[in-house]
């Protein structure tokens, strides 16, 4: 979100917004108890989740403190205080988003995780869902994702639906990738579809001649004959 920003522009530096999408998970958890089984259990699902956010809370504040050498634990706090976190991430385009506009985004997004993840107990998880589009839109928002591996973090890729072409390949950059069992996944390459008139233009007794400065440099064109190599 913009920090400062007026509605005709300008303003103050850009600032980039964390929710926590376990505390998400959390209020959907509360609607549901409050709807299924009363009051009752929902003040006790409360209580419980309160507890365990003060307990998180204090965690952190022990293990910032060890960290800047303000403060001494044990061997068993050490252990406590070292809570595997979660990094949720979502790359998601319309079906016919080619260019991979959201890879700006993304990439924000990326720098503030590995600026504050820590890669000997975090994880970073990706929801991705994309038919794929452009290689430069595509290539870029893989290049993105490699910083990551970079960075030493374990990386997931989640697909609930589509991962396909330019996706799949964003995909590709994970240390697992978990897919629904109807998901769409896989398919790199390149389709080209052309008329050819070679047999026609014969008919007439008209030939084309091409100059290239490689065996495979013009592999498909509609004034020559073709082979299965085009397949």
């Amino acid at each position: 979100e913009e920090e400062g920003m007026s509605p005709f522009g300008g303003g103050g530096k850009p600032k980039l917004k964390i929710t926590s999408w376990n505390k998400q998970l959390d209020k959907y958890k509360i609607e549901t108890t409050k709807a299924t089984q009363g009051r009752g259990e929902t003040r006790k699902l409360q209580f419980k989740l309160q507890q365990s956010y003060f307990k998180l809370e204090q965690q952190e504040v022990a293990f910032k403190a060890m960290s800047e050498g303000t403060a001494t634990v044990t061997k068993e706090g050490s252990d406590e205080m070292a809570t595997k976190r979660v990094w949720v991430l979502t790359f998601q385009t319309g079906r016919n988003d080619v260019s991979a506009s959201g890879v700006q985004q993304l990439r924000d997004e990326i720098t503030a995780v590995i600026a504050n993840a820590d890669s000997a107990r975090d994880e970073v998880v990706l929801r991705l869902d994309s038919p794929g589009g452009t290689v430069t839109g595509y290539g870029l928002a893989g290049a993105q994702l490699l910083r990551f591996r970079d960075a030493g973090l374990k990386f997931t890729i989640v697909i609930d639906q589509v991962a396909a072409s330019g996706g799949y390949l964003m995909a590709c950059t994970a240390d697992r990738i978990l897919c629904s069992p109807f998901a769409i996944i896989g398919s790199i390459g390149v389709v080209q579809e052309l008329p050819i008139v070679f047999e026609r233009l014969q008919k007439e007794g008209i030939t084309f001649e091409t100059t290239t400065a490689g065996k495979f440099k013009r592999t498909l064109t509609p004034f020559k004959k073709t082979d299965g190599r085009r397949s």
